[in-house]
C-alpha cells in the first residue's frame, strides 16, 4: 500500500503526566460527594461510554481479581475503565478452548438481588475465591493443546497487537542469474504516489477520531488509579442509578421512582395528566434498560466473588444472560434494531462459551455510544437550560385567506400610482390594525398630529377609557406598528411628488381604511349565512355572532347614555300605577332575610352544584352552613363591586342567538340565595297574581285553564246569561245534572233563541326584550316600594357590572342582565306592573292571561277603541310589543307553551294522522273530557291542539346540533343525548306528537353511528345493535316506532328476551284506526 499524501498528527497527545492515585482517594470522594446532583445530570451524556468500557473489559475466566486502570472525575460523578486486554488472538482462543471442555454448572436466578435491595458495597467482601480456572490434575489433558504460539512468539508481552508479523528466510531454490525478473502483473495503485494534490480544488473532510480517555486525562479534573474491576463496576452502576434518578427529580416526578434493578415504578395510581407528564423519552428508557442488563452481569460476579457459586456456575449464568437479553430486559421496546443482536445471540445458545455473544454486545455498545451520547446531551441540556422555543412567524392557515389575499392585491393595484412600496406597506399595516379595532369595537382613525406627524386617534375600550393606551405601540405580527410612524412623508430621497401632511391627504387615507374595513365587514357578516358542517365551524360562527352582538349592545348602551330613556312624565305615571298596585295589596314589605335561611341556602347550593368545579369546596359549604350564611349576609350588606361576567352566545332556531353568561360561583351562589328568598317572600305576601303563568302547574293544565277562561268570560261578556260560569261545574256539566251534555248543539248560542250572538275577540300580544329595556333608575324607585333598601342597593349595583368577551367589554347601564339568578324575579314583577298599568280593566275583570312574555286579552267588540288607545298611550314609547293575532268568535286561536290551540264548534281530529299517546285516556274508569288531541269544553266547544312550528323547529335544531357536534364523541354519548332529548320532548308534548314523528330523526342518529364505522350496509347494523340494553352489548337507544293498532300490543319478543331485528319504518295495518298503540321502549 502506498502511504497517504500527507499525514496529520494526533489531535490530542498527552501533554500532562499524571501519577496513579491511591484507591482510597476515589473511595473517599464517593462517600463525601454523594449529593452532587447537578454534576450527575451534567455528566449523563458520558454514561454510555462509561458502560461501554465496563462491558469491554469484563474479566475472562482465567482473570481472577482483575485490576484495571480507572479514569475518574475529581468529584466522583464519572468513571471510565482505561485498560485494554493485551493478548494475541491465538492465545485468547487457546485459553477459551481449554475452558470450553468444562461441563456442568447451574444457572443463577435473575434478578439476583431484590428491587428494594441496595446496590452491593465492595467493602462487604470478607473472603476471596481461588482461581476459577484451575489447572487440571491430569497431565495428559494439559498436553492436548500445546502452547505452540506462545512458544514460537510470545505476543502477550507486546504492547500493540494490530500489526502484521513478517519472517525473513533464505530461498534455497536454484536460480540462473541470466534470467530477468519481469513483473507481468499490472500495478493497480497510483502511478504518481507522491504527487501533491491541488488543495484549491479539493476539500478533504478530515475524519479525526477523539479519544475521550486521552481527552479527559489531559485535564486537571480527572485522575487515574488502579483498582479491582468489580469495584469500579459497582461504582459505575451506582453512578448510573444516581444520574437516572436525578432526571426524575429534575422533572418533579415525585410519583415515580427507580428501584435498584433499574425498573421504573409508580407510588400510586396515576391520573391521565400525570401519565402524560411521566413520558421520559426513548433515550432515558434505552439507557435504563442497558443499565439493567449490565447490573445483572455485575451481580453475577458479586455472588461468585462471595463464594455462593463456582466458576462453572458463573460461566453458565453469563451464557444465559447474553443469550436471553430480550427476556431479561426490554431494550427492544425502545430500540427495535437491537432485535438483530438478540436473535443472533439466541441462535448461538448451544455454543458452550459466552465470549461470542459478549463480542456482539461489545460492538453494539460501541456503535450506540455516539447516538446515546447525542440524545442524552439534548435531554440534560433541556432539563438544565429549559426547552428552546423557536419563534415561528404568523401564517394564515384559514379558509378565508383567499379573500384577504385578493383584497390585498386590489388595494396594492389601486395605491401603486400614488404611493411607493414602503408607503403601501405602512398603509396595509394600518388597515390590518383598523380591522382588529373594528372587531374589538374600537374607533381607529389617522389624525393630524403635532409637529407634522400623524397621530392615531382611538377611543378606549369602554366609556372613560384612556386614549393614550390605544395611541401607543400596537403589535402587528412579528413587528411593532407605531401610529406615529410617518406614512405620507417617509425619509426616502428623490420622491417625484411628495405628499404633504394635510387634512385632505389624511381624509383620503382614512377613506381608504374605511373602505377596506367596510368591505371586510360585509364579507365577515355575509359569511355567517353559511350552514356549518362540523363543530369547529359552529364555534367559529358563534364567535362571530358574539362579536356582532357585543357591538350592537355597546351601541345601545351609548345611545341610552346620550339620549336618555323614559321621559319623567311617563315614568311618574308608571310609578303612580305601581304605587296603587301595592297599595291595593296592603303595602307588603320584603325585609332583609332573617328566617328560613338554611333552606334557601340548600336550594341555592343544589341549583349551582353542576356549575361548581371544586368538589371539595362544595362539601365544605354543606358542612358550614352558618358560616356561609354569614358570608352571604355580609355580601348583601357591603359588597357593591363585582367581578366581570364572561359573555358568549348559543345558536337557536331560525339563525337566532341566545346569550350565555359565565358568572363566578361565589357570586352566583349569593344571587341564587337572594332569588329563592325573594320568590318565597313574594309568594307569601301574594304580590304575584294568579293569572301569571307558568307557576307550579304543568303547561298542559295551564292551556286547559286558558281554554276554559276564554269560553266562560267570552260567553258572559256576550250577554247570554245562560252560559254564566255559575251554572257549570269544572268539567262542563250543568249543575244539578249527572250526565254530560251529549248534544252540545242544542245549547248553541247561534241556533238558540238569542239572535244577537256575542262578539268576543281574543288578542295575543307579545312583549319583546323586556329585561333589556328596563330603566334602572325607575326600577330602583319601584323596588323601594316593597323591598328593603339594602336589598335594592345590592340588586342595582349587581346589575351594573362589566360584561367581557375576549378583547371586548362594556358596562351595563340600561336593562337587567338575563344571566343573573334574580332576573326572573324582576321580570315577573315588572310584567305584572305593566299589565296593571296598561290593562287595568282586563286585570280587574279577570279577562287576561299571561304566559311569560305573552299576554292574552278577551274583549268585546265595543272595547276595541279603548284597547287601541291604551296601547298607544301607555306602552309604545318604551316597550317593544307586537300583536301576533286577533281571533273572533266562534273560532279562537292562540299559541301557548309551544302548543297551537284552536277553539271551535267541531272536532278537529284527523284519522289519517293518528296520535299514538292518547289511548291511555280512554282506558280510565272515569272518562275525562279528552279525546285524542282535542278537549271537550263546555257549551259544545272543542279545543283542537297541535304542536307549533316553532316547537318542531326547535326539536329539529336540537337533533341537527347532536349530529354536527358528534364527530369526536363516542357512540354511547350520542345515543345518550338522543335519549334525553326524546324523553324531554315526550314528557312535555305526549298527547300531541304525531305518529312516526321521530323516525327520520332517529335514522339521522343511527347514520352517525354508521358513519363512525365507515359503513352503511344494513346487514352490518341489525336493530339489536341500537336497541339492545348496554348490559347486553347494545347502545340502549329508545325505539320510537308504532308496533300495533287499536291499542293492542304486538309481541315483538321483548318480554321473552327476543329482539325484533326488522330495520324499517313501522306502518299500521289499519291507518284509519283512531287509537294506535305506541310502544316506547
Amino acid at each position: 500500500m502506498h502511504p497517504p499524501p500527507y499525514i496529520h498528527p494526533a489531535p490530542y497527545t498527552p501533554l500532562m503526566k499524571k501519577f496513579f492515585m491511591p484507591v482510597e482517594h476515589l473511595r473517599r470522594i464517593r462517600s463525601v460527594n454523594q449529593q452532587a446532583k447537578s454534576s450527575n445530570l451534567g455528566s449523563i451524556k458520558y454514561l454510555p461510554y462509561s458502560l461501554y468500557t465496563l462491558i469491554s473489559t469484563i474479566p475472562m475466566p482465567w482473570e481472577e481479581n482483575l485490576r484495571v486502570e480507572v479514569l475518574y472525575h475529581v468529584n466522583g460523578s464519572l468513571c471510565f475503565i482505561n485498560s485494554k486486554r493485551k493478548m494475541s488472538k491465538e492465545e485468547f482462543m487457546q485459553k477459551w478452548h481449554k475452558i470450553e471442555n468444562q461441563k456442568g454448572g447451574r444457572c443463577m436466578k435473575y434478578p439476583i438481588f431484590e428491587d428494594d435491595e441496595e446496590i452491593f458495597e465492595y467493602k462487604r467482601f470478607n473472603s476471596q475465591k481461588d482461581n476459577c480456572c484451575k489447572e487440571s490434575s491430569d497431565k495428559e489433558d494439559d498436553n492436548l493443546v500445546p502452547d505452540v504460539y506462545s512458544f514460537y512468539l510470545n505476543l502477550s508481552k507486546k504492547k500493540m497487537l494490530n500489526f502484521t508479523t513478517f519472517e525473513r528466510r533464505k530461498n534455497k531454490k536454484p536460480r540462473l542469474y541470466h534470467e530477468i525478473n519481469i513483473n507481468r502483473v499490472k500495478e493497480q495503485g497510483n502511478p504518481n504516489p507522491n504527487k501533491i494534490p491541488n488543495l484549491s480544488k479539493h476539500n478533504h473532510n478530515l475524519n479525526i477520531k477523539h479519544n475521550l480517555n486521552t481527552l479527559f486525562k489531559n485535564t486537571r479534573f480527572f485522575q487515574i488509579t488502579k483498582m479491582d474491576w468489580l469495584e469500579v463496576s459497582l461504582i459505575i452502576i451506582k453512578q448510573s442509578h444516581e444520574m437516572l434518578g436525578e432526571i426524575l427529580r429534575k422533572k418533579k416526578l415525585s410519583f415515580l421512582y427507580l428501584d435498584f434493578n433499574f425498573n421504573l415504578k409508580n407510588t400510586r395510581p396515576l391520573t391521565t395528566k400525570e401519565r402524560k407528564k411521566s413520558r421520559l423519552g426513548i433515550s432515558f428508557h434505552l439507557t435504563r434498560e442497558i443499565c439493567k442488563f449490565f447490573k445483572m452481569i455485575v451481580d453475577s460476579f458479586v455472588v461468585y466473588r462471595k463464594g455462593l457459586y463456582d466458576s462453572k456456575d458463573l460461566k453458565e449464568s453469563l451464557k444465559f444472560i447474553f443469550s436471553n437479553v430480550g427476556i431479561l430486559t426490554g431494550i427492544y421496546r425502545y430500540k427495535y434494531k437491537t432485535m438483530k443482536q438478540i436473535k443472533k445471540c439466541k441462535t448461538q445458545i448451544n455454543n458452550g462459551i459466552w465470549v461470542s455473544n459478549w463480542r456482539i454486545y461489545v460492538f453494539m455498545m460501541r456503535g450506540y455510544n455516539s447516538l446515546l451520547q447525542k440524545y442524552l446531551k439534548n435531554l440534560s441540556d433541556r432539563l438544565i437550560l429549559g426547552r428552546e422555543y423557536r419563534t415561528i412567524p404568523l401564517k394564515k392557515q384559514r379558509l378565508e385567506s383567499n379573500f384577504d389575499l385578493e383584497l390585498k392585491r386590489e388595494i396594492i393595484e389601486e395605491l401603486k400610482e400614488k404611493f411607493n412600496k414602503i408607503q403601501i406597506n405602512l398603509i396595509l399595516r394600518h388597515m390590518n390594525e383598523a380591522w382588529r379595532c373594528w372587531k374589538a369595537d374600537i374607533k381607529y382613525e389617522i389624525e393630524v398630529g403635532k409637529g407634522g406627524k400623524e397621530e392615531g386617534g382611538s377611543e378606549g375600550r369602554e366609556e372613560g377609557g384612556n386614549v393614550g393606551d390605544m395611541v401607543g405601540r400596537e403589535e402587528v405580527g412579528e413587528g411593532v406598528l407605531n401610529r406615529l410612524t410617518p406614512i405620507l412623508n417617509p425619509p426616502i430621497p428623490n420622491l417625484p411628488n411628495p405628499i404633504t401632511n394635510t387634512p385632505s391627504s389624511l381624509d383620503y387615507l382614512n377613506s381608504l381604511i374605511s373602505t377596506f374595513v367596510n368591505r371586510k365587514a360585509q364579507w365577515y357578516i355575509s359569511d355567517l349565512h353559511k350552514i356549518p358542517k362540523n363543530k369547529k365551524e359552529i364555534n367559529k360562527k358563534m364567535g362571530k355572532l358574539t362579536r356582532l352582538y357585543v357591538k350592537e349592545e355597546k351601541e345601545r348602551q351609548r345611545e341610552y347614555l346620550a339620549l336618555g330613556g323614559i321621559t319623567p312624565d311617563k315614568a311618574m305615571d308608571f310609578y303612580k300605577s305601581s304605587f296603587e298596585y301595592f297599595k291595593s295589596l296592603g303595602n307588603p314589605k320584603i325585609n332583609f332575610p332573617d328566617k328560613n335561611e338554611i333552606k334557601h341556602l340548600k336550594l341555592a347550593i343544589e341549583k349551582n352544584q353542576n356549575k361548581q368545579n371544586d368538589q371539595k369546596n362544595n362539601e365544605n359549604q354543606n358542612d358550614n352552613d352558618n358560616i356561609l350564611i354569614f358570608k352571604i349576609k355580609k355580601s348583601l350588606l357591603t359588597q357593591r363591586k363585582f367581578r366581570e361576567i364572561n359573555l358568549t352566545t348559543r345558536e337557536e332556531i331560525n339563525l337566532s342567538t341566545r346569550e350565555v353568561y359565565s358568572i363566578p360561583y361565589e357570586e352566583n351562589l349569593i344571587d341564587t340565595f337572594l332569588s329563592s328568598y325573594l320568590f318565597y317572600e313574594a309568594d307569601t305576601l301574594g304580590i304575584f297574581p294568579e293569572y301569571f303563568k307558568p307557576g307550579d302547574e304543568i303547561d298542559m293544565k295551564n292551556i286547559y285553564k286558558m281554554c276554559k277562561k276564554i269560553i266562560e268570560k267570552g260567553m258572559k261578556e256576550g250577554g247570554d246569561e245562560k252560559w254564566d260560569n255559575g251554572n257549570l261545574n269544572e268539567i262542563g256539566l250543568i249543575k244539578g245534572s249527572t250526565k254530560p251534555n251529549n248534544n252540545p248543539f242544542n245549547n248553541n248560542p247561534i241556533t238558540s233563541h238569542n239572535n244577537n250572538p256575542p262578539s268576543t275577540s281574543l288578542y295575543e300580544i307579545i312583549f319583546k326584550d323586556v329585561l333589556k329595556l328596563i330603566d334602572i333608575n325607575l326600577l330602583k324607585k319601584i323596588l323601594l316600594l316593597f323591598m328593603d333598601p339594602i336589598l335594592v342597593d345590592y340588586l342595582i349595583s349587581r346589575n351594573n357590572c362589566t360584561l367581557v368577551y375576549k378583547d371586548m367589554s362594556f358596562e351595563n347601564h340600561v336593562g337587567v342582565i338575563p344571566g343573573l339568578a334574580f332576573s326572573p324575579f324582576i321580570f315577573k314583577i315588572y310584567l305584572t306592573l305593566i299589565d296593571f298599568y296598561a290593562f287595568r280593566e282586563f286585570v280587574c275583570s279577570g279577562r287576561i292571561m299571561r304566559y311569560m312574555e305573552k299576554v292574552y286579552l278577551i274583549k268585546n267588540k265595543g272595547e276595541n277603541n279603548v284597547l287601541t288607545s291604551l296601547l298607544l298611550k301607555n306602552i309604545n314609547y318604551f316597550y317593544n310589543f307586537e300583536i301576533i293575532r286577533i281571533s273572533n268568535f266562534p273560532n279562537f286561536k292562540f299559541e301557548m307553551a309551544g302548543v297551537e290551540c284552536s277553539i271551535e264548534k267541531k272536532l278537529g281530529y284527523n284519522n289519517n294522522n293518528p296520535l299514538p299517546f292518547n289511548n291511555n285516556y280512554n282506558n280510565l274508569n272515569n272518562p275525562l273530557p279528552f279525546n285524542h288531541n282535542s278537549w271537550n269544553l263546555q257549551n259544545g266547544f272543542y279545543a283542537n291542539l297541535s304542536l307549533s312550528s316553532q316547537t318542531l323547529s326547535r326539536f329539529k335544531s336540537r337533533v341537527d346540533q347532536i349530529v354536527l357536534t358528534s364527530q369526536s364523541s363516542t357512540f354511547l354519548k350520542v345515543i345518550t343525548k338522543w335519549n334525553s332529548t326524546v324523553l324531554g320532548f315526550i314528557n312535555q308534548f305526549r298527547e300531541l306528537i304525531p305518529l312516526n314523528f321521530f323516525i327520520p330523526f332517529e335514522k339521522k342518529i343511527q347514520n352517525v353511528v354508521k358513519q363512525g364505522i365507515n359503513s352503511k350496509m344494513p346487514i352490518r347494523f341489525p336493530s339489536v345493535i341500537f336497541y339492545a340494553p348496554q348490559e347486553y352489548g347494545g347502545l340502549g337507544m329508545y325505539k320510537t316506532e308504532c308496533n300495533g293498532e287499536d291499542g293492542g300490543r304486538v309481541d315483538d319478543g321483548r318480554d321473552d328476551g327476543r329482539v325484533d331485528d326488522r330495520d324499517g319504518d313501522a306502518s299500521l295495518s289499519n291507518p284509519q284506526s283512531p287509537n294506535p298503540h305506541f310502544n316506547n321502549t
